[in-house]
């Protein structure tokens, strides 16, 4: 059905296709600031996941496929997002990335170079 048959089917409440290309862009607008504002909070309270989330959409990534690729279930990549982030001599990062990797199984090496702006930066 086109849009002028739903228009005059349904009135002027009608989901054209004009209307529902609107709807997604507001709901995706919602999703891009909520998002926003997790990891602004997340920033700002010291966690990984900022750190995470850059190296993920570097490379245009999802949360499943950086899950992935540091050899971790969604859920438990979701628990590292949320530790402290290191700070202090690159050693002393390498160090606790390290243990960390190690708590939730992650691929060590992965997960230095997915964290390096942490001491390049």
């Amino acid at each position: 059905m086109d849009d002028a048959e739903l228009v005059a089917r349904d009135g002027p409440d009608a989901l054209t296709s004009d209307r529902r290309m609107r709807m997604q862009h507001l709901k995706r607008s919602v999703e891009l600031n909520t998002t926003f504002e997790a990891l602004k909070a997340a920033w700002e309270l010291g966690q990984l996941g900022p750190v995470l989330s850059d190296f993920q959409h570097d490379r245009r990534w999802s949360h499943w496929q950086i899950a992935a690729w540091l050899g971790l279930l969604a859920r438990d990549y979701k628990r590292l997002s949320q530790e402290p982030r290191p700070s202090g001599h690159s050693t002393q990062i390498q160090i606790v990335l390290s243990l960390l990797a190690r708590r939730y199984g992650a691929d060590d090496a992965r997960l230095q170079e997915a964290c390096a702006a942490l001491w390049q930066g």
